[in-house]
């Protein structure tokens, strides 16, 4: 068992073992890599035949990727997507990611992530399936906790943004990467990033330093 800090896909999964969702581990490991600035996420004009028609969404490298779950493969998708000399737009993105990541509804999460926190002590087989399903183990179940109280709290930065910034700052040091999981907070980055630079332009905290890619290989 290691003491490596959680990713946010691993703890994505461990709140919800059964019902973790393979897609939305890939979509968490991607807005990871934006905030990390390994990734750019962009609006740029639609054209039809040389008329605008609208913006689109294009994702484009901006660095090499660091150590980390699923960063280098991600990377490589977009790189190799159509249109990448411009960024891929979320649709190849998409079409890439299902072909050459996900491999299936649940293989990210089945194949990789389950078995990855098995290892740490922190899951557990108790039904060999099909389907196979996990359940925490005792550890598993403490870190649960700890997890869903890092993230209730986080829960009030919103309201503190303003009236308590101090507070709210520590709350966000304190959650680290794990912002990711909490959707109460995705229409306030604007606001958390002006309270702290450093948490979007350093992906919230030193990630190269944070994670342990290692155990994915």
């Amino acid at each position: 068992m290691t003491d490596a800090p959680l990713t946010p896909a691993e703890a994505y999964v461990l709140l919800d073992p059964d019902g973790a969702s393979s897609t939305e581990a890939f979509k968490i490991t991607l807005l990871l890599l934006v905030a990390m600035d390994v990734l750019e996420i962009a609006e740029v004009d639609r054209r039809v035949l040389f008329m605008r028609r609208g913006t689109k969404s294009v994702v484009s490298v901006v660095r090499d990727p660091p150590a980390l779950f699923l960063a280098a493969e991600i990377v490589d998708v977009v790189r190799n997507a159509r249109g990448s000399e411009r960024g891929c737009d979320f649709l190849s993105l998409a079409h890439s990611a299902y072909k050459r990541v996900l491999r299936g509804a649940s293989d990210l999460v089945s194949g990789r992530i389950r078995p990855a926190l098995a290892a740490r002590g922190w899951l557990e087989l108790f039904e060999a399936g099909p389907p196979t399903r996990y359940r925490p183990t005792p550890a598993g179940l403490a870190e649960k906790q700890r997890l869903q109280l890092r993230l209730d709290r986080a829960r009030r930065v919103p309201a503190l943004i303003d009236a308590n910034p101090a507070e709210a700052e520590a709350i966000l040091q304190a959650t680290g990467p794990l912002l990711l999981l909490v959707p109460e907070l995705r229409s306030h980055y604007g606001k958390l990033a002006a309270l702290d630079a450093r948490l979007l332009a350093q992906g919230f905290v030193d990630f190269e330093d944070y994670f342990d890619g290692s155990r994915y290989t």
